[in-house]
């Protein structure tokens, strides 16, 4: 996705992060999983009840910050992720958001940041569009 090969990684540090941060849906998510389903109501239903809405990224644009609204994976109480199952597996781990999917633990922050941007900026396009990400 966005010309990044997904992580692999399952290691207990990766799976550690689940038990207190979402995961970033980009908007090539949405587009690859509305691709995947055919009952259009229930995918809607799915999406709504399983992540949810975050004020999003902090970035600087010309020197000031801007605040980039994001979706990412729902946590239950306590911060779990929504997704995070009993045996401490990812209950969608072949169809993972891109925050999930193409990060890992032992990343430098330089490839984090940089892989963060890509879809950032996906986000902020289909923001000023009035794209199916920024309507969801």
């Amino acid at each position: 996705m966005y010309g990044f090969e997904r992580t692999v990684c399952a290691c207990e540090a990766c799976r550690e992060k689940c038990t207190c941060l979402s995961g970033m849906v980009a908007p090539e998510d949405l587009r690859r999983w509305a691709a995947q389903e055919t009952d259009g109501p229930a995918h809607q239903a799915w999406l709504q009840s399983h992540f949810a809405a975050s004020p999003g990224a902090i970035v600087l644009l010309d020197g000031a910050k801007l605040r980039i609204p994001t979706i990412v994976t729902a946590r239950l109480p306590g911060g779990r992720c929504n997704f995070l199952g009993a045996d401490e597996g990812c209950g969608i781990h072949a169809r993972a958001p891109y925050g999930c999917a193409y990060f890992q633990h032992d990343m430098n922050d330089q490839e984090g940041n940089r892989r963060s941007q890509i879809a950032l900026v996906d986000i902020l396009y289909d923001l000023v569009t009035a794209g199916p990400y920024s309507r969801l």
